[in-house]
């Protein structure tokens, strides 16, 4: 039956409805049962007449009556009221200007009447639609119980329900109830499936002859996934994660995030430090700054100042983070060079923040390499403005974003990081302060922007040239759901002047990254095509996450420390500063070489 007829019917319904409750309250406020006379008719159609345009225009036509809630029921009391004030206002002007066939023709046309309609037509229109959304629940529920293959879905959210369908028609399983870890949500029920823990799964499947278990988890961190499912794999429990059914992800990208699971690690719940938090974040706009942005919305903090120098960019963020804010976060949107100074320390001391994530920076190697004066000057210039407004701030936490690049670096974006490694960790040492800086550490970032994977899919999809720079070159993966999740973790191990570095398991082979890709797309005629171009200027066979007996492991698993020996001065920073102008200044690049050979 298609949307059209079905809406049809439920006016139809309603039109009933409509006639019993004007027949209810005129027989009680008559004291006696009514005929149905012409007066009577034309006091229902008169009512039909607000009411059904009312109720088309709040779309309770068109909703789906197993899903019938209370924000339904809102609307159907939206349409009763409106219709009612419409109702008084236009009997009050026959009233008022003593038309004689009120008395005569609508007899039944009185405050009393309308008021008492529009009372039972809620009352019997919502229970109406309660007792059809039960009726239809089971009777799907008698026809799922015919179903073979019975099966769980792991994740009572949004994702989860989505999913019902696609698993009954798709996969040909029979739901049968819903695994989760909410304590809120287990012992209640969703389209009659019950919600239960995941400590009593294992009774449950046993008594219910479970075939499968479907994961629709699309934001847990594949770490979390992990311990799912090691856990089902213990109790050979035959399980398959389902991608999100809205989700624009191709085939040929889900692999590799399965590649780089680390094992045997499991991220730890713990209060978040970042509640009712002011919180800057540099770069905002940028990849990492998105995430950062995106993770720290759902912690609750009082308010995310977010400072980028790109227009377009931090627009286009401030429409996405307005679609997820259902919590009203405060967010400040600046647009901000934070290589002049005067910017960057009006924001801090206007808004003294407990926390600034700086990941401002130009990052993309090639660029840099061809435009090293104005990119040095950038990354470095900006972090030395942003850590000098910071000194005079109290009990304040500051993360700058590194890059494996920055151990023993070859290009000019990894020497800009590495000296920024070494500034940020000397202003610990600052006189007088009562901050803490670190910097956090990690490899490349799956889908961030020029990185290897959608430069890759792009080649295929375009039927271009594949082309990878080395056979035997090796990178470090993460998803970037995981590396800023560990990101934020970092800021609750104590220790100052570390560099936090990120597990990111074993580097993964390019060649056969770049194989895999191209076969997962359907284009296996493609691989014996693939071009070895060369390593570029600035590049390395293989990145190194730390330097050599420099790390240890920290009370997080998932995080090791890397100690810093170098210091900077506060004298040998203005130095620095002052040298980076002068670079600029001149376009000489003498003076960036010069800073270099001391690192």
């Amino acid at each position: 039956m298609n949307a059209d007829l079905k809406a049809l019917l439920k006016i139809i319904f309603d039109l009933n409805i409509i006639f019993i409750s004007c027949f209810i309250a005129s027989s009680i406020s008559s004291g006696e049962t009514i005929p149905f006379s012409k007066s009577f008719i034309l006091f229902f159609i008169i009512t039909s007449t607000t009411i059904i345009p009312l109720g088309a225009y709040f779309k309770i036509y068109h909703d789906i009556s197993r899903y019938f809630n209370l924000k339904n029921v809102l609307y159907i009391f939206l349409t009763s009221l409106i219709s009612f004030v419409s109702q008084i206002i236009f009997v009050s002007i026959l009233e008022y200007f003593d038309f004689n066939f009120t008395k005569t023709i609508l007899i039944f046309y009185n405050f009393q009447n309308i008021f008492l309609t529009h009372f039972f037509f809620f009352l019997i229109s919502i229970n109406f639609r309660f007792l059809l959304r039960t009726v239809i629940n089971i009777l799907n529920f008698k026809k799922k119980i015919k179903l073979k293959n019975p099966c769980l879905i792991f994740g009572a959210g949004n994702e989860g329900v989505a999913s019902i369908e696609y698993i009954i028609n798709v996969k040909n399983y029979n739901p049968v109830a819903f695994i989760d870890d909410d304590s809120n949500k287990i012992g209640r029920y969703i389209n009659n499936l019950s919600i239960i823990s995941f400590n009593s799964m294992e009774n449950f499947i046993k008594k219910n002859d479970i075939k499968k278990i479907f994961l629709c988890l699309p934001s847990a961190s594949s770490f979390k996934l992990n311990e799912i499912k090691q856990r089902l794999n213990s109790q050979n429990i035959n399980f398959e994660e389902i991608k999100s059914i809205n989700s624009s992800e191709k085939k040929s990208e889900n692999f590799y995030i399965k590649e780089n699971v680390i094992k045997n690690n499991i991220l730890k719940n713990t209060d978040s430090p970042y509640k009712d938090k002011k919180i800057v974040i540099t770069g905002a706009a940028g990849t990492i700054g998105e995430e950062i942005c995106y993770q720290l919305i759902n912690e609750k903090p009082s308010e995310l100042i977010l400072v980028d120098a790109n227009e377009i960019g931090i627009s286009n963020l401030n429409q996405k983070l307005n679609k997820i804010n259902t919590n009203k976060i405060k967010i400040e949107l600046i647009l901000a060079n934070l290589c002049f100074d005067p910017i960057i320390k009006k924001i801090i001391i206007d808004n003294k923040p407990d926390f600034i994530f700086h990941a401002a920076a130009y990052k993309h190697v090639e660029i840099v390499e061809d435009n090293p004066i104005n990119a040095v000057f950038n990354n470095v210039t900006s972090l030395i403005n942003v850590l000098e407004a910071c000194k005079d701030q109290k009990n304040l936490n500051f993360v700058f974003i590194s890059t494996d690049k920055a151990v023993e670096p070859v290009n000019y974006m990894g020497k800009s990081k590495r000296l920024g490694e070494i500034i940020t960790n000397s202003f610990n040492f600052t006189k007088n302060n009562e901050n803490k800086y670190c910097s956090v550490r990690f490899g490349n970032v799956i889908g961030s922007s020029g990185s290897l994977i959608p430069k890759i899919q792009n080649q295929i999809n375009n039927n271009s040239e594949i082309t990878v720079t080395d056979i035997k070159a090796t990178r470090y993966f993460m998803t970037i759901n995981d590396a800023v999740n560990l990101t934020l973790q970092a800021t609750q191990l104590s220790n100052k002047g570390q560099i936090y570095v990120l597990n990111m398991g074993n580097p993964i082979n390019i060649y056969e990254l770049v194989k895999k890709i191209v076969k997962n797309s359907g284009r296996e005629d493609l691989i014996n095509k693939i071009k070895i171009v060369g390593l570029r200027n600035g590049e390395k066979l293989h990145e190194k996450l730390y330097h050599h007996n420099l790390s240890k492991p920290t009370s997080n698993k998932l995080i090791f420390s890397e100690k810093i020996d170098n210091i900077f001065s506060e004298n040998e920073i203005i130095t620095l500063k002052d040298k980076l102008k002068m670079s600029l200044d001149k376009n000489k690049l003498s003076f960036i070489d010069e800073i270099f050979s001391s690192l």
